[in-house]
């Protein structure tokens, strides 16, 4: 009996996140979200993760996302459209719902932002 499991990465809304990494650090103080406030980056480290059973769709037009963001080059997706795949959307709930964005809250979002207790257990493992 030949049996076969795939998972595949999602994000709890479905949509892929495609943009630079914020940090985390550029929240901390904020208890809530205003519009004006602009997050600071991770020099040169993009990610292009939750693509779920899509991933062969959605691919080709995240790279084309990316490689504009990083060369400076219009997007391929008109601005509003843009802000739906970025990650600063599930940091700015909190904030919304008046939660403050720490390495523990934001570790829900496990895939830029994994828990602390996560990341030791991996070096454990590979001692």
């Amino acid at each position: 009996l030949d049996s076969r499991v795939s998972f595949r990465a999602m994000s709890r809304d479905r949509l892929p996140l495609v943009c630079a990494v914020p940090k985390l650090e550029s929240y901390s103080g904020l208890t809530s979200w205003r519009e004006e406030f602009p997050p600071e980056f991770y020099p040169q480290l993009y990610v292009s993760v939750g693509h779920g059973s899509r991933g062969l769709i959605t691919a080709h037009l995240s790279a084309e996302i990316l490689a504009s963001e990083i060369f400076g080059e219009p997007s391929a997706l008109e601005q509003d459209l843009r802000d739906h795949l970025l990650v600063e959307r599930y940091l700015t709930r909190l904030l919304k719902r008046g939660v403050a964005v720490t390495p523990e809250t934001a570790s829900s979002f496990r895939v830029l932002y994994p828990p602390k207790a996560t990341v030791e257990t991996t070096r454990s493992l590979k001692r």
